[in-house]
């Protein structure tokens, strides 16, 4: 099955993704995690983010760890504030 993203991230390999080869082995491991553009082409494969940037570190722990009711009471738009 074939995710949509959660989040758009610079330089994003969601779109691309499909060009990519397909993965030889169970487990992914997606460095320069982003937004996981590659390992959501894949849900049935094990996958091992790594990702440098405290925030989308965070954004993607809180993700992985909650539990399926608070994903769903999220909203599912983000209002932007202007500076």
């Amino acid at each position: 099955m074939r995710l949509l993203p959660f989040f758009c991230y610079f330089g994003g390999k969601w779109r691309a993704a499909r060009k990519y080869p397909t993965p030889q082995h169970d487990t992914i491991v997606e460095a320069f995690a982003g937004g996981a553009g590659y390992a959501l082409n894949y849900s049935d494969r094990k996958v091992v983010l790594h990702e440098v940037d405290p925030t989308v570190y965070q954004l993607w722990d809180y993700l992985i760890h909650v539990s399926p009711a608070e994903i769903l009471a999220l909203p599912s738009a983000v209002a932007h504030v202007d500076d």
